[in-house]
């Protein structure tokens, strides 16, 4: 009986501290379970309202910068027309004086479209040939799909646009047969002969969307 006493009050007191240690865990997993909930709980309600007000906040200053930045260099140019503007003597006069050696055009306005703005250039004329493209391919869709039997409506539709123009006509066909190549080597002609005479790249342009 002596020596199962010190055994059941060791029992006892490790099975308490075993206790404590378990409750204790539960403790820090209620907490961190509660913790992580309140987070949740703030990003979906509190914290999307405070990014927003920040997003809000950081755009208007960065629109005041760009504002302030653009009045600032507004306000350092020259007055339009002013004499010592350099866009009014330096530019213009160094193209007049480099422009035949830089370029070796007679025009100066061919050489500023072809060579100083050759990139310019080729930029808008791509932007132009696309816009054509993408035109002349609504214009080829039809009103049904390839696979598709038109109905009636379609064919009355397309019986009243062709009434008065003919949907092949070999008038028009021949003629542009001739006509096309002409008007796209005349408009090469115009780009080329830029540098000796009055024309240049818009113009050929021009003359070649037209074909």
């Amino acid at each position: 009986m002596d020596q199962a006493a010190p055994q059941e009050a060791g029992g006892e007191v490790y099975a308490s501290a075993e206790k404590r240690a378990d409750d204790h865990r539960t403790a820090l997993v209620e907490e961190e379970r509660s913790y992580y909930s309140r987070v949740h709980e703030w990003s979906l309600h509190k914290g999307v309202k405070l990014i927003n007000r920040l997003y809000r906040l950081s755009a208007v200053l960065v629109l005041c910068f760009i504002i302030f930045f653009l009045m600032s260099t507004v306000v350092a140019l020259p007055p339009f027309g002013e004499a010592d503007n350099p866009y009014n003597n330096e530019v213009s006069q160094r193209y007049i004086e480099k422009g035949i050696e830089e370029t070796g055009a007679i025009n100066f306005v061919a050489g500023m479209i072809l060579d100083y703005r050759a990139f310019d250039t080729f930029g808008e004329s791509t932007v132009l040939f696309v816009a054509a493209c993408s035109v002349l391919l609504l214009l080829k869709l039809g009103d049904h799909a390839p696979g598709e039997k038109p109905t009636p409506a379609m064919l009355e539709a397309e019986w009243d646009d062709r009434h008065h123009e003919p949907k092949n006509d070999a008038i028009l066909q021949l003629a542009a047969k001739i006509l096309v190549p002409v008007i796209l080597l005349y408009g090469m002609y115009i780009v080329l002969n830029g540098h000796l005479s009055p024309g240049g790249g818009f113009s050929g342009g021009a003359v070649m969307g037209a074909g």
